[in-house]
């Protein structure tokens, strides 16, 4: 186990928050709510004072049982005085993400129905924020509501941000505060040195929150189990970007690199599209095994890959 940590982390090196397992870890932990509270207050431009105390971490059980069908995968999901706040950390992209997204939202939105509402005007804002580890957009952050074809906004109690942060850890700072608040955020989640992170935390967090996470990440990346996950994961990566290269190297030998063939790209982004799927939902499987062979709890193995415990129960006897 040793030797496979000092083969992936070198001295100095951190395993990244945006590596699934470390995200949950860190964030989905009521003993680093600081971190999150202080986030949130930046981010939607809150004072401080009105959020301490008030955010709490939602059970990420139970709003999975109401989402089997959508296999949608909730990161965090926060409530600030009935304001339902979902941060989701996604580190590929496919077709389903947007539909995902929108049956997501809606779902989290409809639950404040349960709680004997009187009027409709009483229910809160719901807002997702997409943290994305990929560039799919152009901006560093991009906003949705439901609007019509003019432009006109329907509602503004749904709401989705996307954040770029492979753009963001890439930006330079500007004269506008608040975007070099968000650069250095962006560069907190990916940096893979200690370094890096500590460089971006001194201008966007208390000492307080400084620490909880600087431990927390120190503890986490010196931990054998949460490595060899770690390591297996980039092991796949390099495997998927080796068959995919392979596979547009092929594609141009045969004659497919002009980009003229509509209906051949088409159908590359198609396959790559349903390969990612399978793959995730392969990679859950083989995290969930790795995990169940080091003996770890269960409820453990259901927060990091969102299979359910009856899945893990079938994972366990095949």
């Amino acid at each position: 186990m040793l030797n496979i940590k000092k083969k992936i982390l070198k001295e100095g090196e951190i395993i990244p928050l945006t590596f699934d397992a470390m995200f949950t870890e860190v964030f989905n932990n009521e003993e680093n709510i600081c971190i999150l509270e202080e986030f949130i207050a930046f981010y939607l431009e809150i004072p401080l004072k009105k959020i301490r105390d008030n955010l709490k971490l939602l059970s990420r059980n139970l709003k999975r049982e109401n989402l089997k069908e959508s296999r949608k995968e909730v990161d965090l999901l926060l409530d600030l005085n009935d304001k339902k706040i979902n941060i989701e950390l996604s580190n590929g992209w496919n077709e389903e993400v947007r539909d995902r997204n929108v049956v997501f939202l809606s779902n989290v939105h409809g639950t404040q129905l349960k709680r004997g509402f009187k009027s409709y005007k009483e229910i809160e804002e719901t807002i997702q924020i997409n943290l994305n580890n990929f560039n799919e957009q152009k901006e560093l952050v991009t906003t949705y509501y439901l609007k019509n074809e003019e432009g006109e906004i329907f509602s503004k109690k749904l709401r989705i941000d996307s954040i770029n942060l492979e753009k963001g850890k890439k930006m330079i700072y500007t004269n506008n505060e608040r975007e070099n608040m968000l650069i250095d955020w962006c560069k907190v989640l990916t940096s893979r040195t200690k370094k890096e992170m500590e460089e971006a935390l001194k201008k966007i967090l208390s000492k307080k929150s400084i620490n909880k996470l600087t431990e927390n990440v120190k503890r986490l990346s010196g931990d054998e189990d949460m490595v060899d996950l770690y390591g297996y994961q980039e092991k796949r990566k390099l495997e998927e970007e080796s068959r995919m290269r392979l596979g547009k190297e092929k594609a141009r030998k045969e004659g497919f690199n002009d980009g003229y063939n509509d209906g051949f790209n088409k159908g590359v982004n198609e396959g790559i599209s349903q390969g990612i799927s399978q793959g995730i939902s392969q990679e859950k499987t083989e995290i969930a095994k790795l995990m169940l062979s080091k003996n770890m709890d269960i409820n453990i193995i259901s927060e990091i890959t969102n299979l359910s415990k009856e899945e893990i129960e079938k994972v366990k006897t095949s």
